[in-house]
């Protein structure tokens, strides 16, 4: 399956999943930059991923639709708290230290990456919310925060492939974030983000 297909059928996965775990738990808040990411955003970066990466975490999805769970409702959870009720009745798997120990490390490159991406199209940009954990609000959840929970989520080949991933760009200078950005300024008509930011375009 070429990337473009296998984009699109986690897209259509994803839909799905989003959907249901929208209506299923009803979270506290949606906020605003959650659904812009999930509708705007999302295509680009997955364009961005490795093919291995996308193979794997398209299994995941795979794997959730034919177990019945959603791994929506666990990234509200992880990003909106739950009750003991929630929590018990979904029974979210524990994650190994070393899990999280991977998930630590793509948080603090993606960083950098996402802080790099808004000081180079800082106009394209500014709507897009919070950066880090320290200056969430309720309403809108950080880059941070809901990248770690979807993180979070992934199994253990899929967050063993984005870590390879994400060396790989940072061996060779290659900024996903950037690029993600680059992609949603295309798909808005600009030839860049770099265009869109100079024509005083915010999303």
């Amino acid at each position: 399956m070429a990337s473009l297909d296998l984009v699109k059928t986690i897209r259509n996965y994803e839909y799905e999943d989003f959907s249901y775990a929208v209506k299923e738990w009803s979270p506290p808040y949606i906020g605003c930059n959650l659904n812009s990411f999930f509708t705007r955003m999302r295509e680009p970066q997955l364009m961005t991923w490795s093919l291995e990466v996308l193979e794997s975490y398209c299994a995941d999805l795979e794997r959730a639709k034919t177990y019945h769970t959603s791994l929506f409702i666990e990234r509200f959870v992880y990003v909106y708290g739950c009750s003991k009720e929630v929590s018990h009745r979904y029974r979210f798997p524990i994650k190994s230290l070393e899990f999280k120990k991977y998930v630590d490390f793509i948080v603090k490159i993606a960083l950098i990456w996402e802080t790099r991406a808004r000081m180079q199209f800082p106009i394209f940009t500014k709507r897009m919310g919070p950066l880090i954990v320290e200056e969430d609000t309720q309403r809108d959840p950080s880059y941070e925060v809901r990248l770690r929970a979807e993180l979070m989520t992934y199994s253990a080949e899929t967050l063993h492939a984005y870590f390879e991933f994400v060396v790989q760009c940072w061996d060779v200078g290659f900024n996903p974030n950037a690029q993600t950005y680059h992609g949603v300024a295309r798909e808005l008509g600009f030839s860049s983000a770099s265009e869109a930011n100079h024509l005083g375009v915010s999303l």
